[in-house]
């Protein structure tokens, strides 16, 4: 089986895992705690790790979900009305990096 099943197979556990413990974070930071987030950044956190610390080489997957967590990120900035003017800012430097970061574990 291709690896990307496995990893979305980890994604859907992961946001199983961080639902299940999202009142107790909720209540204790006073915030809405989102667990799709949490749950692909934790995915791409882990595939950086693989992809610099051992064989497996998954970097467009790593891309896609660091991509879709700069997305995540400017849509949070909309909640905010002082952050809202550097959105672009955010997309252009959150992808400066990410391209960076997969070139260099390439």
């Amino acid at each position: 089986m291709d690896i990307v099943w496995y990893v979305l197979a980890g994604i859907l556990a992961l946001f199983f895992a961080w639902l299940a413990i999202k009142p107790i974070i909720d209540k204790k930071f006073n915030t809405k705690f989102c667990a799709v987030c949490a749950s692909v950044v934790s995915t791409w956190v882990i595939l950086l790790l693989l992809n610099i610390f051992t064989s497996v080489k998954t970097q467009l997957l790593l891309a896609i979900f660091m991509g879709q967590s700069i997305a995540g990120a400017t849509y949070l900035m909309d909640k905010h009305e002082r952050l809202k003017g550097f959105k672009i800012a955010a997309i252009i430097i959150g992808t400066a990096i990410v391209y960076y970061l997969i070139k260099w574990i390439g």
